[in-house]
């Protein structure tokens, strides 16, 4: 037989659902779940380079944590949509902008239902590094930019199963 493991009773025969907390674990929900999608932006390479052209990923859940499908905006100062993205599964979606530092620019996450949610940018940093890597049946291509950084600081790691196998100093040169 299986029996769910609880914790400890303080008494012999105290059994209670006091189990480890799950994603969507909806016996113990907190008494006010937003129905307002929480959105998440994810920067290739970590961060908002300015002037840097690269892709952001997104990911849009309710707030018991199931997916919420829908279509992200980027805005300028004036209200001009500058990029746009639908999710394409799981409510997740990518997509492809450059921004410069200083800017004035605002998100937004509009729901099938037609719901909107306003969505806040991570910062644009003045400088940085982002990769960029397509893959194909036969290729794998990675192109670097660099931006206000020393060329010869630079460095491809390329890493197996988290081992450290190949070090290339970036030269300004395609790799």
């Amino acid at each position: 037989r299986v029996f769910p493991v609880y914790g400890k009773p303080k008494e012999p025969g105290e059994y209670y659902r006091d189990m480890t907390v799950r994603p969507l674990r909806r016996d113990y929900a907190p008494e006010k779940i937003s129905k307002k999608p929480a959105v998440s932006l994810y920067p290739e390479g970590g961060n908002l380079i300015s002037g840097i052209r690269q892709r952001v990923a997104f990911e849009a859940k309710d707030g018991e944590g199931r997916y919420v499908e829908g279509k992200l905006f980027v805005l300028d100062e004036k209200g001009d949509t500058l990029c746009s993205s639908t999710t394409e599964n799981r409510g997740r979606g990518c997509l492809e902008l450059c921004l410069e530092r200083g800017g004035k620019y605002r998100a937004a996450f509009e729901e099938e239902a037609g719901e909107t949610t306003k969505v806040s940018l991570p910062d644009i940093l003045p400088s940085g590094a982002v990769m960029k890597v397509e893959q194909d049946v036969a290729s794998i291509r990675a192109d670097i930019n660099i931006k206000g950084m020393e060329q010869d600081s630079a460095r491809l790691l390329v890493t197996v199963v988290g081992k450290p196998r190949m070090q290339i100093p970036f030269e300004g040169r395609a790799l």
